[in-house]
């Protein structure tokens, strides 16, 4: 399960920064371990207690890696560009931990911001990137044009099993919500259309 959850987290981290043209990805750690089949004999002799999913979370989620709470984030962020971020209260599935950290863009002309919603089933992670002066990206023949509740242009796409909304807010900061398609917990237009409507200013 450990190498499940690190490929999925991995390859919805790759494709946002690919196909969304987001911050660099950092792979999260994964929430179970693979043993080889010596760990495994050893655990048969001396068992040792199985992380929770938060204790995953707390091991890489931290100061040290770089992240943050979300408020002190988000402040950092609006006091360096003077536009207030809007975030998300509403989520497909419950959140056990958020985290946030900065990065540089894409485009290395300014900061990004990184938030990190993390469920409480492995694999359910909401990623939200926002960006300062940074072009909508082009839409495909793939993409499915929205509008959210205020009006705002969306584009909805589907890569690689992760779903997208695209989006940028009347005071020029640009959102990208990525999700990851789980088949135990399935994600919709409809709900990425909910969690961009929460996000009101």
């Amino acid at each position: 399960m450990k190498r499940k959850l690190l490929m999925m987290l991995t390859l919805l981290c790759v494709t946002l920064l690919s196909t969304s043209a987001t911050v660099k990805a950092i792979t999260p750690p994964a929430a179970a371990s693979v043993r080889s089949s010596e760990n495994a004999k050893k655990n048969v002799l001396d068992p040792q207690p199985t992380k929770t999913l938060k204790q995953y979370y707390d091991e890489f989620y931290n100061e040290k890696n770089g992240f943050l709470s979300v408020p002190e984030t988000v402040k950092t962020f609006e006091d360096m560009y003077h536009k207030q971020v809007v975030l998300p209260t509403f989520y497909p599935f419950p959140i056990l931990m958020q985290k946030a950290k900065l990065a540089p863009s894409p485009n290395r002309k300014s900061t990004a911001l990184r938030v990190y919603y993390l469920g409480d089933r492995s694999g359910d992670t909401l990623i939200l990137d926002v960006f300062v002066k940074y072009p909508l990206q082009p839409p495909s023949i793939f993409d499915d044009p929205i509008l959210l509740q205020d009006g705002t242009k969306a584009y909805f796409r589907v890569r690689q099993r992760i779903c997208f909304l695209d989006f940028e807010k009347a005071n020029g900061l640009h959102y990208i919500l990525g999700i990851w398609k789980n088949e135990k917990r399935p994600i919709s237009k409809e709900d990425m259309l909910k969690i961009a409507n929460s996000m009101s200013e």
